[in-house]
């Protein structure tokens, strides 16, 4: 790292490439330093001094020299001290660079030059160390007589007899010159006044004094001079004279100060604030009372204007108050000019043949959208209508300044306490297109109006607020249902339960659309909708109920991106350890080796075989082990029961390996000493199978250490043994609290359950799902089971660290607990909570939900997906009794705790 440059805080850092730290440069530092003690001036030299940023080597910089002749010879040279300090790589831009070298040289080797060099006494530290580098002298040098000598005699002109030529000298021998005398100006006698006869008191005068001037007496240059003094010396004193300073405006201000006349009374120009005009609000606050048509034109053009610029939504209807009834008065206008119209029928469609060429067409215009030829007074005050209405739309939603909408609009609520009832009959006017425009930006004001504060008239608004949900408008549609959610948390009344069924047809329909402006409002309105219970019952009553659910399951996905897991190369002879192989046989049954010892023989070894062990092309068995097992197992029931049977010999049950086991084969392998005769291909099981081909159950229900071990034929039975023998479900028990000792299982173990329902879901989990076989109806409908063909066991794929999964993230960056995803999955959670009819409705997505939350990295959308899926767990059993039933509560068909 390069040396810091002189702004930083940091000490600077030296490049010590230049040192050669040999012990013969230690050595000759030492010399050095212990000189510079000898000598008093350790504070002056530097052992590792540096040159701009480098730091010399002393030893180099003395051989250096000495090898040119010396310190004086090399100064004698004119230019060698700065060719010598280029060998030290100093930086370019330093012209100074042979003096601060010399300078180096002067004040830490001058001395060890004259003593080791020339074998002679340095210089006193005064003339050597303590003085600059100038000159060429090293050896014998001696303080200049200046030096020595400070008499005043160096003061003056001249030179005297006892001073020494060689004294005006400089060291390199050249000579002074002496300065020239300087002249004395001739100065005429002044005249002394002549001393009047009035006797005064005799007083002490001073005693003349004689002056020097350059070092000589001043009467030696003047006789005259000396006459004077004479003569002045024998006048008697004169008296003191009293000097009295004069007054002036400079010395005393005061004295020429003048008074400031009084300050002349206010005139009424200046009582007043300053005035300049009507501002352009003014103008148009009082051109929109004129209700003269072109300045009500311009005075609605400007307001518009002045409302919706960012930087000039200055407008305070709490300043201008009448702007707002003016604005109210001409949306007044509107409403019953519209309702004048349709009770006159003024507006008539056009018909082409009823047109008359008389007529000035330039008075009257045509609507496309309401096919009608309407004059112009009608567009103009429509105009007027809806500018009005748009201004006032502008001064009450500004989400960026909360404060001023609150005041406008409690400003124009107290100025005109119907303005809320205008805005009402403009919803009132008819369903047409023409009218479309002023009716939406009156539902936004009414929006703003709700969010301020709150009305009594909520029911009557309500009432309006249905037909326009059904419309087609995307911006009616989302202000009104803003304001059903606003009036639901608003009001005690409940607003939402008489939601008629085709609003909620059509706000189903609308969850199908691609469009988050209108999926957010409408998934809030289902979520306000479906926190009253008895709306949950009546949305799901309806002739289409899982429509909904559907919608809102897709919706669980919406605007998220699938990532994939990276693909990482396979790891070469890194393989997962595959699952270990039983060393000992299980423990069949009861039930399931009486059923074994019934068969004949072979069946008899070939079914116990199939039973206790399994396929396995990795593992292997000695045929002498398999042997002595079967003879362990059935030695007892030899030649007993009603079919005394013998067992099989040793070359005989062998063979009937291959028959249990089709892949399994035996074989001979040879050994150093020995050759082992195996069987490839079986291997034991962890759980016996029973004839039906169906695997036992086995009980992992640990206590102190030890796990039960006991195998039954279903996990039904299972499940009953682990609620008598080891829990508080059954009916005899007296315990009160439970933990979960399943395998390694560590719920409710720092706070045991009391709850029996709960422990009763939580153990039902455990329990292994049951696989049932698929089957088809004949035409009779007579179930007929499905049968596959049989196909060898195929192993496995090779197995690699690590666990790659797909998950699934937001497209965009927003916050945790906000999307269409979250808002759906609340509304999956108000139905869940509704017990049976929600939870129910909800089992037919149970997969979606599964999928979700094994892709979901959100916590939060996590947790709302668990309590869902905890909820429609509930409803699989419904549990009536205090105590639980352990099989008369599970399914009545197969047994299996699980729904069909």
């Amino acid at each position: 790292m390069g040396p810091k440059n002189q702004y930083t805080a940091h000490p600077r850092e030296f490049d010590e490439s230049d040192i050669d730290r040999t012990p013969e440069y230690e050595a000759f530092i030492e010399e050095i330093r212990k000189l510079q003690e000898e000598r008093g001036v350790t504070h002056l030299g530097n052992l590792e001094p540096d040159l701009q940023r480098k730091k010399v080597d002393l030893l180099k910089l003395y051989k250096t020299i000495v090898d040119q002749g010396g310190y004086t010879i090399v100064s004698n040279t004119t230019g060698l001290w700065k060719e010598l300090a280029v060998k030290f790589n100093p930086p370019q831009h330093n012209t100074n660079i042979g003096f601060v070298l010399k300078t180096i040289y002067w004040k830490n080797l001058g001395a060890y030059e004259c003593i080791h060099h020339w074998k002679t006494d340095a210089p006193k530290p005064e003339i050597l160390e303590h003085v600059s580098a100038a000159g060429s002298e090293l050896v014998g040098k001696t303080a200049p007589p200046a030096a020595e000598s400070s008499t005043p005699g160096l003061l003056t002109r001249g030179r005297t007899g006892t001073e020494d030529p060689a004294a005006a000298s400089t060291p390199s021998g050249r000579t002074l010159r002496e300065a020239p005398p300087k002249r004395q100006l001739f100065q005429p006698p002044v005249p002394t006044p002549k001393p009047r006869n009035v006797q005064q008191p005799p007083t002490q005068s001073p005693t003349p004094q004689s002056t020097i001037t350059n070092g000589r007496n001043a009467t030696s240059n003047n006789v005259s001079s000396t006459n004077m003094s004479h003569h002045q010396s024998n006048l008697p004193p004169l008296p003191p004279i009293d000097i009295t300073p004069v007054p002036t405006p400079y010395s005393h201000p005061q004295n020429f100060a003048k008074p400031e006349p009084d300050p002349a009374p206010p005139t009424v120009s200046q009582q007043l604030p300053a005035n300049f005009g009507p501002t352009d609000t003014h103008r148009a606050v009082m051109s929109l009372a004129s209700g003269i048509p072109a300045d009500v034109s311009w005075a609605l053009k400007y307001l518009l204007e002045r409302s919706c610029h960012p930087q000039l939504q200055t407008l305070r209807l709490k300043e201008e108050v009448r702007l707002g009834g003016y604005l109210i008065d001409l949306i007044l206008a509107c409403v019953n000019a519209v309702n004048d119209r349709q009770v006159g029928k003024v507006a008539t469609p056009w018909n082409p043949s009823s047109y008359d060429p008389s007529r000035k067409v330039d008075l009257t215009l045509y609507n496309k959208l309401a096919s009608t030829l309407e004059t112009q007074e009608w567009v103009a005050l429509m105009e007027s209508g809806l500018y009005a209405a748009e201004i006032l739309r502008n001064l009450t939603t500004n989400p960026q300044n909360f404060p001023l909408i609150k005041e406008n609009v409690n400003s124009l609520l107290q100025y005109r306490s119907d303005a809320f009832q205008i805005l009402l009959s403009v919803l009132r006017t008819p369903r047409d297109n023409q009218y479309m425009d002023l009716q939406t930006v009156c539902l936004q004001i009414l929006e703003s109006i709700l969010h301020v504060g709150h009305h009594g008239k909520g029911a009557e608004l309500v009432e309006l607020l249905w037909p326009i949900l059904q419309d087609n408008s995307q911006v009616m549609v989302t202000s009104a249902l803003s304001i059903l959610v606003n009036l639901s948390m608003q009001d005690e009344v409940v607003y939402l339960e008489n939601t008629p069924p085709e609003v909620l047809e059509h706000l189903g329909n609308l969850l199908m659309v691609p469009n988050e402006a209108i999926l957010v409002p409408t998934l809030d309105f289902f979520y306000h909708y479906t926190s009253i219970p008895t709306n949950v019952d009546a949305l799901l009553s309806g002739p289409r109920p899982y429509e909904l659910l559907e919608q809102l399951a897709r919706l669980l996905s919406y605007g998220l991106i699938k990532i994939p897991p990276p693909i990482l190369p396979p790891v070469q002879g890194q393989q997962v350890p595959r699952k270990p192989v039983p060393e000992v046989t299980p423990n069949i049954p009861a039930d399931l080796l009486d059923d074994i010892v019934k068969l004949p023989e072979p069946q008899r070894a070939i079914w116990w075989m199939r039973s206790s062990f399994e396929a396995n092309p990795h593992s292997e068995i000695t045929q002498i082990a398999l042997w002595q097992a079967y003879q362990q197992r059935f030695a007892a029931y030899t030649n007993t029961g009603p079919k005394p049977q013998q067992m099989l010999i040793a070359n005989d049950f062998i063979k009937n390996v291959s028959a249990a086991f089709p892949s399994a084969k035996p074989q001979m392998i040879k050994g150093e000493k020995n050759n082992r005769f195996v069987i490839n291909g079986i291997a034991p099981r962890e759980v016996p199978m029973g004839l039906d081909y169906n695997k036992y159950s086995k009980c992992f229900w640990t206590e102190d250490g030890k796990v039960c071990g006991l195998f039954f034929p279903t996990a039904v039975e299972t499940f009953t043994h682990i609620g008598d023998k080891h829990t508080f479900l059954s009916k005899d028990s007296q315990i009160t609290e439970q933990r979960c000792c399943y395998k390694a299982c560590i719920r409710f173990h720092d706070k045991p359950t009391t709850n029996k329902r709960e422990f009763f879901a939580h153990l039902r989990g455990h329990m292994p799902a049951k696989k049932k076989e698929p089957f088809i109806r004949n035409s009779k409908g007579e179930i007929q089971k499905i049968t596959t063909p049989a196909r060898n066991p195929l192993d496995a794929p090779p197995q690699f660290p690590g666990i790659t999964w797909t998950v699934e993230m937001p497209a965009r960056d927003q916050p945790e607990n906000h999307g269409v995803y979250i808002m759906a999955a609340k509304v999956m959670l108000n139905i869940s909570k509704v017990q049976p009819s929600g939870a129910d409705g909800l089992l037919l997505v149970r997969t979606t939900l599964a999928e979700r939350l094994a892709a979901t990295q959100n916590r939060y959308f996590a947790q709302i997906l668990c309590d869902i899926i905890s909820n429609t767990t509930q409803t699989l059993h419904k549990i009536v009794e205090d105590d639980i039933p352990m099989v008369d509560g599970m399914d009545g068909s197969d047994g299996s705790p699980y729904p069909a």
